[in-house]
């Protein structure tokens, strides 16, 4: 395993590490495409949520989506299971349509998270015994759950299909920042002026991220300029692909690769496979985010307005705190 990256500013002891290597499940980021995948392949739906901030600090997974990941997702056994899903994982707090989507699928008040399988049209597949906010109301465990997709997914039989899957894309560059830095993986961001050519853009490019040396390793989103996103060094293009490796923060970024729009799919294939190879996670804990988000000046404002009441009130007492530094 690669070494961490260390943050750049003098920080406490990690009293939670959470270097990974890249996760193996590439997740739909956005519903649309997520439900036109389930409805293009017929296949079932492994379905979560999280918000990839806490307490208005972005850069790591809320507690509850990091306890779903280690405890479940990323187990090999649910990861192989994963294949016969479709899977989305959407960002709380950042759209209103998805909110209310989730809103079905928990009971009580939408909070970071949520999980469910669900049928290609979008509804429960199974019952969920619990709350709706994760696994645990459907699985004991990671092997549990692998086992449980097993015998759900061969109560589908999947279309016959032709062409790639579309682009996980991000609802937009800013969100794809952030979740790459949660993820601790390096950002895909498509670039051109039309809605058109971004479309182009993102087919070609498609082909590659679902391929198996590559699928997995990114986060992608896509923009109409490079000025979408702030305090990102090094040299762009404007039509074509950026690869990025974001700040423990995911407030910033560093350029690594740009691959113009006109690269073949063998040289787009070999620069990101590059990239995925020279990227370092950064090490970083709950506490360090928290401590450097205040010397920072960092306050990760959502799409939307947060529901989840413990999450609202530790924004606004981060909030507070960081008034009083006057940054």
């Amino acid at each position: 395993m690669r070494q961490a990256r260390q943050p750049s500013v003098d920080a406490p002891k990690a009293d939670q590490v959470v270097t990974q290597e890249p996760a193996a499940i590439q997740w739909f980021a956005t519903l649309s495409r997520g439900l036109e995948e389930a409805e293009r392949t017929g296949k079932p739906i492994l379905f979560v949520s999280g918000n990839p901030s806490c307490a208005g600090v972005s850069g790591m997974w809320c507690p509850g989506k990091g306890k779903i990941d280690s405890t479940y997702l990323h187990q090999p056994e649910v990861i192989e299971a994963s294949k016969n899903f479709v899977c989305i994982r959407l960002t709380a707090y950042e759209d209103e349509s998805e909110r209310q989507f989730m809103s079905k699928l928990v009971m009580g008040q939408v909070s970071n998270t949520a999980f469910a399988i669900l049928k290609p049209d979008g509804t429960p597949a199974v019952k969920n015994k619990g709350t709706g906010k994760g696994p645990g109301g459907l699985f004991v465990d990671g092997a549990e759950m692998a086992k449980g997709m097993d015998r759900i997914a061969a109560n589908y039989k999947p279309k016959e299909t032709h062409g790639t899957p579309a682009l996980p894309i991000t609802l937009n560059a800013k969100v794809g920042m952030v979740v790459a830095a949660a993820d601790n993986q390096p950002l895909a961001l498509v670039i051109a002026e039309t809605e058109q050519r971004r479309k182009e853009l993102e087919e070609h490019l498609a082909k590659v991220a679902w391929s198996d040396p590559i699928r997995g390793r990114f986060v992608y989103a896509s923009a109409e300029r490079m000025q979408e996103l702030a305090k990102v060094d090094g040299e762009a293009l404007t039509d074509g692909y950026v690869l990025i490796e974001p700040d423990m923060f995911g407030s910033g970024g560093k350029i690594v690769r740009t691959i113009p729009g006109d690269t073949d799919i063998e040289g787009i294939s070999t620069a990101m496979s590059e990239a995925s190879k020279n990227f370092v996670p950064i090490d970083k804990s709950r506490q360090k985010l928290a401590e450097l988000g205040l010397k920072n000046g960092i306050f990760y404002e959502t799409g939307i307005p947060v529901s989840g009441a413990g999450e609202a009130a530790d924004r606004e007492r981060y909030f507070e705190r960081l008034q009083s530094t006057g940054k």
